[in-house]
């Protein structure tokens, strides 16, 4: 539950600098990953489990949820690509540094 309610604080403080300073910010969505070192399988793979065993699908609310499923190397594809262009960000409020993403397995080389 903290880490639930330390990112909702960090994206608060994000959408306010942005707002009176005009800090250039993104925040990202991913509402399941899957992929190698899934270190929750009972949420994040609950759907392919229950496909697998031949259960049925659980949609919450009246069935009009739509969800999106990426896996973590599509996700972190995207993320890189959203992190190199600074084209809507301009020179002189471009904060440029490397950033690291505990990706597993994943490297990236580019």
């Amino acid at each position: 539950m903290a880490y639930a309610i330390n990112k909702l604080a960090c994206e608060d403080i994000l959408v306010r600098e942005y707002r009176q300073h005009g800090f250039p910010a993104t925040i990202v969505y991913f509402s399941m990953v899957f992929g190698p070192h899934n270190l929750i399988p009972d949420r994040e793979q609950r759907m392919f489990v229950r496909l697998f065993r031949s259960s049925p699908v659980l949609i919450p609310g009246d069935g009009t949820t739509l969800g999106q499923i990426g896996h973590v190397y599509d996700e972190a594809r995207a993320l890189r690509l959203m992190m190199q262009n600074t084209k809507s960000i301009p020179p002189e409020r471009r904060m440029e540094f490397r950033i690291g993403v505990n990706l597993g397995d994943v490297i990236v080389d580019g």
